[in-house]
């Protein structure tokens, strides 16, 4: 809850940059480096806060190391990844694409808690977010978004696993009303 706490000395309009991930300019990227910094200071006074202190620090180096071994790093890590995936969803990303673009930034995070965000979130490793045309979708693969007609009428909710019964649905729709590509996750 202390994560974002250095986000009060920034101005209004670099903190709603900040927030829908827009490019920032030189000197607002500084601002934002400074944050740690900020939280550190702010939080300082507050006794029996150094573990936080030390994890929120950690979080903004973005050093995955061994964080296993050490429960500061450890929160460090876990911080930065559930950061960075709220970051992702907040920019209209789904989850399972969110999950999945994490989980292919090598070295980037420590693996345990790349691991523990793979089984919280029910997502497998061996699945790939893929963007097709609807009469590619095959059955099996799941769908990463809302599925609409182009006259506004959902056909199918994100999260839906095709079956046999749906493609031929999809056969039965005329040509070009399904507002395509569509993103699919299909396993390996």
């Amino acid at each position: 809850m202390l994560s974002q706490i250095g986000y009060v000395a920034l101005p209004p309009e670099v903190a709603e940059k900040v927030h829908h991930g827009h490019d920032l300019g030189e000197e607002e990227r500084a601002m934002v480096a400074r944050l740690p910094a900020i939280a550190d200071h702010l939080l300082e006074g507050i006794p029996r806060l150094n573990a936080i202190r030390s994890m929120l620090t950690r979080y903004a180096k973005r050093r995955p190391a061994a964080a296993a071994q050490d429960p500061v790093a450890l929160g460090g890590e876990v911080l930065r990844l559930a950061i960075d995936l709220d970051v992702l969803e907040t920019a209209g990303t789904p989850r399972d694409a969110a999950t999945d673009t994490l989980c292919r930034r090598n070295g980037t995070y420590d693996p345990a808690v790349i691991e523990a965000l793979v089984a919280l979130t029910g997502h497998s490793r061996n699945e790939h977010v893929r963007e097709l045309p609807i009469a590619a979708v095959r059955i099996g693969t799941r769908f990463v978004d809302d599925v609409w007609l182009k006259n506004g009428t959902l056909l199918v909710a994100r999260g839906y696993e095709v079956t046999r019964g749906f493609v031929e649905r999809v056969r039965n729709v005329m040509s070009g009303q399904i507002r395509e590509p569509v993103r699919v996750v299909v396993p390996d």
